[in-house]
């Protein structure tokens, strides 16, 4: 991990992570965004057990679920 990586999740606050930082997320229905703060770019390494998806938003506009 390095830059800034931004994890919020659905009804809290954002979280910011910065070098070094790792972050768990459950699997299932869980709602969140995720950023890059623009101060600069930010690299991060994903694992996961299972099959994961990732729906990319422009312009800070999410796309209403269906």
């Amino acid at each position: 991990m390095s830059g800034t990586f931004i994890h919020t999740s659905e009804g809290r606050p954002e979280v910011r992570l910065g070098p070094g930082s790792y972050l768990f997320q459950p699997g299932g229905d869980y709602r969140h965004t995720t950023a890059c703060g623009k101060e600069s770019e930010c690299v991060f390494f994903i694992e996961s057990t299972g099959k994961f998806d990732i729906k990319r938003v422009e312009d800070g506009k999410a796309q209403e679920r269906k």
